[in-house]
């Protein structure tokens, strides 16, 4: 079951609704869709309903702009699972969406190709992402999706997994536990192994994580670091 919502005005909503469901059944997609017209009672919505997968957002909503619900839901709600899309008359805003992770921009009038390719997308990027960090510890053999890790540090031979709610630890060494993960884990520290997704700036000594919280970058990494963060701008750009 694929949960959408769409939070623009009422006409827009109406008909971009109509091309959503078009092709959802093209692709025999399962699906629910959520409209809203103003961002209170989507905020109220979210608080309550946090599994929601995809979210059409406009940018020019009449009492705040898109981007901003969106560092909402992503540094208020710390909703990181959920992808958003924006949708506006215009591109000037790209640079301000950056920080709050969108899939995707849709330009207005929506084509039903584009959608389309947005949609295709979405389905790629979630069908490859889903991965498992295994570990055992005093409770038994356990697995965490590696989306809800902010970070690993190591401390006395023991690893504690910095998840988005909670702290886990285990017996482990962080050479170990990096061999297992995919490449947006980046050790910026011999104690400490970082998922990108959730790095809101990076800085010459220390990188700053969407929760506010700073994490050092020894000195030895800072030109492997500072590769990492061109990288991830050209593959963004």
């Amino acid at each position: 079951m694929l949960k959408m919502i769409i939070c623009d005005d009422k006409i827009f909503c109406s008909s971009f609704e109509d091309l959503v469901i078009e092709i959802c059944r093209e692709r025999n997609l399962k699906y629910e869709i959520f409209m809203f017209y103003e961002t209170v009672k989507l905020k109220k919505f979210l608080e309550d309903n946090n599994d929601i997968d995809l979210i059409f957002l406009d940018i020019e909503l009449k009492k705040t702009l898109g981007y901003e619900l969106g560092n909402y839901i992503r540094n208020v709600l710390n909703l990181q699972k959920i992808d958003i899309v924006y949708i506006s008359n215009n591109s000037s805003y790209a640079m301000a969406l950056f920080k709050t992770r969108p899939i995707d921009f849709l330009i207005k009038p929506i084509k039903k190709e584009d959608l389309r390719n947005v949609l295709d997308q979405y389905l790629k990027l979630n069908k490859e992402k889903k991965e498992f960090f295994k570990f055992k510890n005093k409770i038994g053999y356990q697995k965490i999706d590696v989306q809800d890790i902010y970070y690993f540090e190591s401390e006395n031979k023991i690893v504690k997994i910095h998840c988005t709610n909670n702290i886990i630890k285990f017996y482990g060494k962080l050479n170990d536990v990096e061999q297992k993960l995919n490449d947006s884990f980046i050790r910026i520290h011999s104690s400490i192994l970082v998922n990108s997704v959730y790095i809101a700036q990076f800085k010459y000594n220390e990188v700053k994580m969407i929760n506010g919280e700073l994490l050092p970058i020894s000195q030895s990494r800072r030109q492997y670091i500072r590769k990492k963060q061109m990288d991830r701008w050209e593959n963004n750009s």
